[in-house]
């Protein structure tokens, strides 16, 4: 099995892959034992007021006066105002450029626990109450008192485990640079990017999963015999242009040599992805999938890696 993720830059190249990188490193969060909110179970100002840590490190202290303030570990500060409505947190944040209103739909919550979601129902963050006595910034999730519920993992379906990710980018168009005039869309700026990612310590932080840095593989623009994708393609197109670039030789895309093997479909940003039933970006913005490589008959040979 091998596995691609298709992602298009359109809002900015950090968020795109960013979805793309949540999107093959299986950060599936089980939360079965977080009462969900709900008749019986209303989340309410009162539940709210204190301290606050993400999974990620991010401090939120919700003041009482309606005032809040976030705190990264990295540095980065902002505050704003708060209230609680109809199970929605809602955040206003003071900026330079004028306010930003930040509506969290709470999903399910418990004392020392909360579960947030955006637009989409997207998960934005869980929660975890810091005791009275954590008095350093940078305590972690797991120095608060132990909960009722377990904190994300991801289940072990038996499944292949990128332990050392190998990401392979391929650009479908024939001449990317051309109808991308944004520096930060251009295919050598992308590379960079993925290249100092998938080198960093982001991936350490999902050890727990034997999930460890990977690395960069290089990437391939469109093979000469497929032609480029035009205004509209569809998920069924992109598997088979992916498919295509992985098993015909001589394209620059390796053939997989192990469930590490991660291949990054790139699609130019005028493309649109229209399945009939959902499209981007109205509907998605990346998405992953997992698919079989059938090896062809080939005179050139098959090695443990591919064709030689």
């Amino acid at each position: 099995m091998t596995r691609y993720t298709c992602f298009q830059p359109v809002a900015g190249l950090t968020a795109a892959l960013f979805a793309f990188t949540l999107g093959y490193t299986g950060f599936a969060q089980n939360l079965s034992g977080l009462p969900p909110a709900g008749p019986g179970h209303e989340f309410t100002e009162s539940n709210l007021v204190g301290s606050w840590v993400t999974l990620h490190k991010e401090f939120l202290n919700f003041q009482a006066t309606g005032k809040v303030y976030f705190d990264k570990e990295k540095g980065e500060k902002r505050q704003g105002d708060w209230s609680v409505s109809n199970g929605t947190i809602w955040v206003t944040w003071s900026g330079a450029a004028g306010p930003t209103l930040m509506p969290m739909l709470v999903t399910a919550f418990n004392e020392g626990a909360i579960r947030v979601e955006g637009q989409g129902g997207k998960v934005l963050a869980v929660m975890v109450r810091r005791s009275a006595g954590e008095t350093s910034r940078h305590s972690v999730p797991m120095a608060v008192k132990p909960l009722a519920m377990p904190l994300p993992h991801l289940d072990d379906h038996g499944g292949p485990i990128a332990d050392h990710p190998s990401n392979h980018a391929m650009y479908w168009h024939s001449d990317w640079d051309s109808v991308h005039s944004d520096p930060q869309f251009k295919r050598g700026n992308i590379d960079g990017w993925l290249s100092d990612f998938m080198a960093s310590n982001y991936f350490d932080k999902s050890n727990q999963y034997g999930t460890n840095s990977g690395s960069f593989a290089g990437s391939a623009g469109n093979f000469s015999l497929f032609p480029d994708p035009g205004g509209t393609t569809d998920s069924g197109l992109i598997a088979a242009w992916a498919f295509g670039m992985i098993q015909t030789p001589f394209t620059g895309v390796p053939y997989p040599c192990s469930s590490n093997d991660v291949y990054t479909v790139m699609l130019p940003k005028d493309t649109t992805i229209d399945n009939g039933f959902n499209k981007t970006c109205s509907s998605f913005g990346a998405y992953h999938l997992f698919g079989p490589v059938v090896v062809p008959p080939t005179a050139f040979g098959i090695g443990p890696c591919g064709i030689f």
